[in-house]
C-alpha cells in the first residue's frame, strides 16, 4: 500500500506539495497536543 502511495507521489510535485504541507500541519498539531497534555499532566 505504501509503495503504492510513494510511486503515485514520486511523479507528481503538485502531490508531494501536498503531502508535505499536511504531513507538517498534523505533525504540528501533535507536538501541540503533546505539550498541552504534559502541562496538563503537571498540573496535578
Amino acid at each position: 500500500m505504501c509503495a503504492l502511495i510513494f510511486n503515485g507521489i514520486q511523479g507528481n510535485p503538485g502531490l508531494r506539495n501536498v503531502h508535505g504541507i499536511l504531513g507538517s500541519g498534523i505533525m504540528t498539531l501533535f507536538l501541540i497536543h503533546a505539550a498541552l497534555g504534559f502541562q496538563l499532566g503537571l498540573s496535578y
